[in-house]
């Protein structure tokens, strides 16, 4: 049984529950490959943040980067409670982790 077949009562069920454990076999692999990504772009960003001040928001913008899967200016600034330059900078320092995902001047929002 493939992912492109739907499920049907009249599959035997040794074919449904194949098709099911393939199903859950493919999320782990795309989950596993998910928190790779995701490790790689914590260990890229805490290199731009070695250095910083203690009082610097660059953690707290590092954070928010990896527990939200997009990020606009606007929940920037009040989340950290800094300027829209601010968060403007605040993304610069982080170096190429955070990308901008809509390709336009306004309504810019980031992801990882």
């Amino acid at each position: 049984m493939h992912a492109d077949v739907r499920w049907d009562k009249r599959f035997p069920l040794n074919l449904r529950v194949e098709g099911f454990l393939e199903a859950v076999k493919a999320s782990c692999e795309r989950t596993g490959q998910e928190i790779v990504r995701l490790i790689h772009a914590d260990a890229l960003m805490a290199r731009g943040i070695d250095g910083k001040r203690k009082a610097s928001k660059l953690p707290q913008l590092k954070d928010l980067l990896l527990g939200r899967p997009l990020v606009s200016a606007r929940m920037i600034q009040r989340v950290l409670k800094v300027s829209p330059e601010g968060a403007s900078y605040l993304l610069k320092q982080l170096g190429p982790g955070p990308r901008e995902v809509t390709g336009q001047r306004s309504y810019r929002v980031w992801g990882i």
